[in-house]
């Protein structure tokens, strides 16, 4: 099996659209998986991950790191070809909105985030690496 990999660039800017309030970011199921973020100064905050019983992979974090305020949520799912076909990244970074979104459908990937945007065909299997959002995105990449 073939794997490419579209990335994102990782290039830093702001944007100027309507970020998700804190309020309304994912509260973590009872049965999730919890993180305490730590260094040697401390706890800096904490990440969260489950699934829902549809199957959709969920994260949540909240840190702060020397000031710099993380807020952030993801929702994703697994397609049939073991690869990401659905992530949705909300929150605010000290960057601004963390906004985030990618799909497949139709024989096309589309993804937009806070650095780029595009969209390519998707015949065979290929991973999407997400700009941003909390570590459960990247906590299984092998």
């Amino acid at each position: 099996m073939r794997i490419t990999i579209v990335l994102a660039a990782v290039v830093l800017v702001q944007t100027a659209a309507a970020q998700t309030p804190v309020a309304d970011l994912a509260t973590p199921a009872s049965y999730a998986q919890h993180f305490t973020v730590m260094s040697t100064a401390g706890k800096h905050g904490e990440s969260t991950r489950w699934t829902t019983p549809e199957g959709v992979r969920m994260g949540r974090e909240s840190i702060v790191l020397r000031g710099q305020v993380f807020e952030l949520d993801s929702a994703s799912h697994v397609g049939a070809d073991g690869m990401l076909d659905r992530v949705t990244v909300r929150g605010v970074t000290p960057n601004g909105d963390a906004a985030e979104t990618f799909n497949i459908g139709g024989g096309t990937a589309t993804w937009k985030s806070p650095v780029d945007g595009s969209s390519a065909p998707y015949k065979a299997p290929a991973m999407y690496i997400a700009f941003g959002g909390p570590v459960d995105l990247v906590a299984d990449l092998a």
